[in-house]
């Protein structure tokens, strides 16, 4: 099995989930715009599906995100929702019609897995998070609506929405993009919860597939409200 982790910054959930898939010596390629194997930029669809035919992963997770505060009367909110939606939503929905252009180009017709990561933020309004919180909640429903689509196909199409996530660069961002608590989950250290516990959860479900993931997006957030 081959995975493709898009995002993998290091201290990411990308970077952990490739070290999680690499412990169980499963092959994995790494794309983003930060260094990692191959360059790939959610945002160019032609760049997405050229570094897929090069790559021919199996399975797909797609962590890139990004999170930048921005109150209601804030200037720069339009350019910062624009910005947050061609990333957030459209970015991973690039890459996944990639795949599936590229799969259809080199015959393939194992099955295969694309998950991507949204946030609980999908359905907790956050002050200052607009732009965020909206891209998220766009990013969910429409893994929901590609999922319809790809049914018939052998594939399976999911997601996580996971709460505040401990240590990682877009957690970094946000204590400083917001002042107070960063979460509201009960039992759960100020961090956040295990980046690496999060990760194994990712790996186990890629290696263990089952129909019930299909159309599925996976709140892991300790009960947040």
């Amino acid at each position: 099995m081959s995975v493709l982790v898009v995002g993998s910054s290091p201290d990411s959930l990308g970077a952990a989930v490739r070290d999680a898939l690499q412990a169980r010596a499963l092959r994995v390629v790494t794309a983003g715009i930060t260094g990692e194997e191959r360059y790939l930029d959610v945002t160019d669809p032609d760049n997405c599906k050229d570094v897929i035919l090069r790559t021919r992963p199996k399975q797909i997770v797609v962590t890139a995100g990004i999170n930048h505060g921005f109150t209601l009367r804030a200037e720069g909110l339009r350019g910062a929702m624009h910005e947050h939606m061609a990333v957030n939503y459209i970015g991973v929905i690039t890459v996944l019609t990639a795949w599936l252009e590229a799969r259809a180009e080199y015959s393939e017709t194992s099955n295969g897995q694309f998950v991507a990561i949204s946030s609980n933020s999908a359905h907790i309004a956050r002050r200052g998070s607009m732009a965020y919180c909206a891209s998220k909640a766009a990013l969910s429903m429409a893994l929901r609506c590609a999922a319809r689509e790809t049914a018939e196909e052998g594939l399976l199409v999911y997601g996580y929405e996971p709460g505040l996530l401990a240590g990682t660069p877009m957690t970094q961002q946000a204590a400083q993009d917001f002042p107070g608590p960063l979460h509201r989950m009960p039992g759960v250290g100020q961090l956040g919860l295990s980046t690496r516990d999060f990760a194994r959860t990712i790996a186990t479900n890629l290696q263990h597939p089952n129909q019930a993931l299909h159309g599925a997006m996976l709140r892991l957030d300790a009960g947040e409200q």
